[in-house]
């Protein structure tokens, strides 16, 4: 596979997990999207809004998208920063850093 493509020798990481996931989805580097997202409920916390996702950039090209596991990139408007307002078609997780399966 890496003799017909590309070998990336080279893997960088931020210390907490939210930079990742923002770099990730937004296709920027992570100082530019969201650095620290202590509390995603709260404005200003995750990925601006006037930022596309790879949610809708995949919609556009005629993709259905669907987003599974751990949001943790913002949660404080409904209409605004759920998977769902940020081009994904349907989702299937949690939106905080954590969740917890066990407690009724």
């Amino acid at each position: 596979l890496r003799a017909e493509g590309i070998e990336l020798d080279r893997h960088y990481t931020y210390k907490f997990c939210s930079p990742s996931r923002s770099a990730f989805l937004s296709g920027r580097n992570p100082i530019h999207v969201n650095i620290y997202n202590d509390d995603p409920r709260r404005p200003q916390q995750g990925i601006p809004w006037n930022m596309t996702l790879i949610g809708t950039r995949l919609k556009e090209a005629g993709y259905r998208t669907h987003f599974i596991g751990k949001w943790h990139v913002g949660m404080a408007s409904h209409s605004k920063s759920t998977p769902s307002r940020r081009g994904f078609d349907t989702s299937l997780g949690y939106f905080h850093s954590r969740n917890n399966y066990y407690a009724m």
